[in-house]
């Protein structure tokens, strides 16, 4: 017997199929499955607006309840890896990311978690 909290398809997937087995095994006789909390949701990719503005990179973005979204950068695409502006939690509203402009060029994501 046990719970599981998250199952994750992986990206790309469009539909999602599951089964429960309820074995009885040594014990006999039926027995009860029961989802007490069952919720399926599609994070789709982030839609971005950029703009400039008082000396600053915004980003706004429309996001998702029980989503958390990053935000990473790069100065450069060749560079090792990318690094982490800011995680901001969804709710169904836009957020905007702010970052100053302190660079000739920025490159960004944005990415469901």
């Amino acid at each position: 017997m046990g719970t599981t909290k998250y199952l994750t398809a992986p990206a790309g997937t469009v539909t999602v199929r599951y089964q429960t087995v309820f074995h009885a095994g040594t014990l006999g006789g039926g027995g009860s499955v029961y989802f007490d909390d069952l919720s399926l949701l599609a994070k789709p990719p982030a839609n971005i607006a950029t703009s400039i503005s008082s000396g600053s990179v915004w980003l706004s973005f429309l996001t998702q309840a029980a989503t958390s979204f990053q935000v990473p950068y790069k100065n450069n695409l060749t560079d090792p890896s990318w690094q982490v502006l800011q995680t901001v939690s969804g709710d169904g509203t836009v957020k905007t990311v702010t970052d100053p402009q302190n660079q000739t060029k920025r490159f960004y994501l944005v990415e469901t978690l």
